[in-house]
């Protein structure tokens, strides 16, 4: 029979568990910018797709919306914030 410590152990263990799983799991993103200096937040794992719609000619319809693996940002860099960030896969610490 497990006693309490060993309950509260296991317990501990499952939520460290699902606290390192969140982080592995977590969506990666990056930041992009195209010729016209725009800045865009992109989805890491869709580079392929980001890296498409830049090389579009500017007469291209389709370079006129935004595509759907990023996000516009109206303003800077500097108007998003992070937790974790990370260059070429190693974390950054401060």
């Amino acid at each position: 029979m497990m006693g309490v410590s060993d309950a509260d152990t296991i317990k501990k263990l499952k939520a460290e568990i699902e606290r390192i799983n969140n982080i592995i799991n977590q969506t990666r993103y990056f930041l992009g910018q195209d010729e016209s200096s725009h800045w865009y937040l992109v989805l890491e794992d869709r580079v392929a797709d980001w890296s498409k719609w830049l090389s579009l000619a500017s007469d291209d319809p389709e370079s006129w919306e935004t595509p759907k693996c990023a996000i516009r940002l109206d303003g800077s860099p500097g108007s998003v914030s992070f937790t974790d960030p990370s260059l070429r896969g190693e974390a950054i610490k401060v």
